[in-house]
């Protein structure tokens, strides 16, 4: 009769996310993982079959967190540009918590991975089509309720959003003062105030 598994799994996921998260993919090796996790080596390639295989489950486990976290009142609740400005808020709280201090783990995966593993990109690709599906959505709903220009592009705008997320989860892995992250914020949003509707 096999051995049952004694083991959480989540608590292991999280605790490897935090490895992965501060060290990156490369940096990470698998001893790093079990002193991390507490599983010995048997039971880690029993579970994930090797580090690669840990990381995919690592990715999926956080990008499920953040939607959780970030991305609620897009995904289920759609307000038009209300929902974004939460988002942006819940952002800056994560920021201001010292909850991001190492950067987003799909964008740090995005820039320091190397491209060999082909599955590990296509899920950082599908992320990030997936976030800018939730904003150009809500960039719609917002057009349609004409709170932005009826010439206004929600694609071309939700790439711009992307863009900006992506610059302040660098401005947090390098640890700028939150006060110069909100600003940036506050700048980049302006872009979307002149085309409200009076």
């Amino acid at each position: 009769m096999p051995r049952k598994k004694e083991y959480d799994r989540e608590e292991v996921l999280q605790k490897a996310t935090a490895v992965f998260w501060e060290k990156g993919f490369e940096g990470t090796s698998m001893k790093d993982l079990v002193a991390a996790t507490g599983l010995n080596r048997f039971s880690m390639y029993d579970a994930f079959e090797n580090k690669e295989g840990l990381f995919k489950e690592v990715l999926r486990f956080y990008m499920s967190q953040m939607e959780d976290q970030l991305f609620v009142d897009m995904r289920d609740n759609a307000q038009g540009l209300a929902s974004i400005y939460a988002f942006y808020d819940r952002l800056l709280e994560l920021i201001d918590s010292g909850g991001n201090m190492t950067g987003c783990l799909v964008l740090n995966t995005a820039v320091d991975c190397p491209c060999r593993e082909k599955v590990i990109m296509e899920m950082v690709q599908d992320q990030y089509r997936k976030s800018q599906d939730l904003l150009e959505a809500c960039l719609q709903l917002a057009k349609n309720k004409g709170e932005i220009s009826s010439d206004a592009d929600p694609g071309a705008l939700a790439q711009y959003l992307v863009g900006i997320n992506h610059a302040m989860m660098v401005m947090q892995r390098i640890h700028t003062p939150i006060e110069e992250t909100r600003s940036f914020l506050d700048t980049a949003l302006k872009n979307l105030r002149p085309l409200s509707a009076a």
